[in-house]
């Protein structure tokens, strides 16, 4: 970021030395290098000047204060089932806690397609729900798992072209395609890492259709400059 976008890494960087109080979050950093050049140029934190990081795979080099989201508890499970139609106790619940392991991408997909006595693992799941979707919510998903970035719907619109229909079609299309992508005021994304890999493994072994798909999301971030 610091090397791509120095009008934008400059502007952070004074506002984290006006600022009396800054907290900054990023989300999924894909790069712990940039957090530790960003703290070197800033002098670190303080209580008054917080900065909070996600991260897939700690680096302890850095010293910074850290913590792991748990797995969700058995009953967190249940509550989680509940929530999305699928409400266990007993033995069922117990059978698909133990299987799951409290994963809660695990629960979800059990909840799209219930049978307490599957033996089933995440990817089997996964798979399964992928294949399940309509062909529209693939490409969707597709685009989305080869940008690796939020992506808005009027995009999502020029990504697939005439071929997809008016837009209440490919709205519908992504509300249809929840388990797998999410909305947020700017833009959609896949919901999870694992979900993007297993897309991305599948859309490897068609290698023409991975090359159509990610020329198309090339080009689309050039214009955004990217």
């Amino acid at each position: 970021l610091h090397d791509a976008l120095p009008i934008s890494y400059s502007a952070l960087l004074e506002e984290w030395r006006v600022a009396e109080n800054f907290t900054l979050v990023i989300d999924d950093c894909s790069d712990p290098d940039f957090v530790a050049a960003l703290l070197k140029n800033v002098e670190g934190a303080s209580e008054a000047k917080r900065l909070i990081y996600s991260i897939r795979n700690s680096d302890p080099r850095y010293g910074h204060a850290s913590f792991t989201v748990p797995p969700l508890s058995l009953s967190e499970a249940a509550e989680f089932l509940a929530t999305h139609g699928q409400p266990l106790s007993g033995d069922a619940l117990n059978a698909i806690y133990h299987k799951s392991g409290g994963n809660p991408l695990y629960l979800l997909y059990f909840s799209q397609a219930p049978d307490a006595g599957s033996q089933k693992t995440l990817f089997e799941y996964e798979l399964d729900a992928w294949r399940k979707s309509v062909p529209l919510a693939r490409e969707l998903a597709s685009y989305l798992a080869i940008a690796n970035q939020r992506i808005s719907l009027a995009e999502l619109l020029a990504l697939v072209g005439r071929r997809a229909g008016p837009v209440e079609e490919v709205a519908e299309t992504l509300r249809g395609a929840q388990v797998f992508i999410a909305e947020f005021p700017n833009g959609y994304t896949l919901r999870h890492e694992h979900q993007r890999v297993t897309i991305q493994g599948q859309l490897e072994s068609s290698p023409s259709k991975f090359a159509y798909y990610s020329a198309r999301v090339a080009t689309l971030l050039k214009k955004r400059g990217d």
